[in-house]
């Protein structure tokens, strides 16, 4: 016996390997006598169970006679979960969603769904936070910045129907900071979108030109040459402008005031007269941007002039 023994290990002849069965049952009922490193899962286990990484290394995990354990759970959720069983679907793919169920661990499942697990909470989806007002977002901190108005211009602009909000922060508000910071952010939002303030015409036209605060008007000033307006509401912004021109004592206003009368004189033939009288009597003010403004308006005014024309304003001076 030891020399065929001897004969057939010389031969090649590889060692006789038992039964699939045998060496199942031999596995469960004597696991410690089974190498760990040569055997990893039971004969009969299904590779298409544990084909995800994350479940392989959950099977690996444990002495051997846990993985058996494991396995023979396994086994036993497979056969109450097989849709061919209840279904009737029984040529169903095995690989498809249909099994993935049936073939992960009856108690954990895969990890990325442990919300599932018994002992885990119920998920509850977050309640959608309320906006911030406007007012709030433009209010207290240092009176000398514009805080929060850079995000009041990305807010309106992302959402057209808080403008409203918006021209209200400047019309209602009682704070002079907040009413300030909400014309410059109306400011911002007509200079990229001016479609958005279109339907507000009459309204710079009107209440926001009422309001004599100067960091208002100078920003009414700038929008009332953003936007498209009538023959007569054209007029009617240049009287307005004019008023500030004669009226007001802070230099931004009057250089925004002068800058927009140049804009609609440009289309209006009639404005040119009062642009012309205004440029005249800044070009020498004591304000040294205003003067500067003026000079500037006005020779690119007398360029665009034709020397009849310039001949005929000197008469009328």
């Amino acid at each position: 016996m030891l020399v065929l023994a001897a004969a057939n290990r010389h031969r090649g002849n590889p060692r006789p390997v038992p039964h699939p069965e045998r060496a199942c049952e031999e596995t469960r009922s004597h696991p410690a006598h089974v190498d760990r490193d040569t055997v990893k899962l039971p004969c009969d286990a299904d590779p298409h169970a544990l084909r995800h990484p994350s479940s392989l290394a959950h099977w690996n995990a444990g002495s051997l006679a846990d993985r058996t354990n494991r396995w023979a759970d396994l086994k036993t959720h497979h056969a109450v979960s097989d849709p061919a069983n209840h279904d009737g679907h029984a040529g169903a793919d095995r690989h498809g969603p249909a099994n993935n169920r049936a073939l992960t661990h009856p108690r954990t499942g895969f990890p990325w769904e442990a919300q599932e697990m018994p002992a885990a909470p119920h998920h509850v989806p977050p309640r959608p936070v309320d906006p911030v007002a406007i007012h709030d977002l433009l209010s207290g901190g240092d009176p000398r910045t514009l805080r929060h108005a850079k995000d009041v211009v990305e807010t309106v602009l992302a959402q057209p129907g808080r403008l409203d909000e918006l021209v209200r922060c400047v019309l209602d508000s009682h704070d002079e900071i907040v009413r300030m910071r909400a014309g410059d952010a109306l400011e911002k939002v007509c200079r990229a979108e001016p479609s958005l303030l279109q339907p507000h015409v009459s309204l710079l036209l009107g209440d926001l030109a009422a309001v004599r605060q100067p960091s208002v008007q100078w920003h009414v000033a700038q929008m009332l040459g953003h936007v498209r307006l009538s023959a007569a509401q054209r007029r009617r912004a240049a009287r307005l402008m004019n008023k500030n021109l004669d009226e007001s004592a802070d230099w931004i206003v009057l250089n925004c005031s002068l800058e927009t009368l140049a804009i609609l004189a440009r289309a209006d033939p009639a404005i040119v007269g009062d642009l012309h009288r205004q440029l005249r009597r800044h070009e020498q003010s004591s304000y040294r941007s205003l003067a500067n403004r003026a000079r500037k308006l006005l020779r690119l005014e007398l360029d665009a002039v034709p020397a009849g024309c310039e001949a005929e304003d000197q008469e009328h001076r």
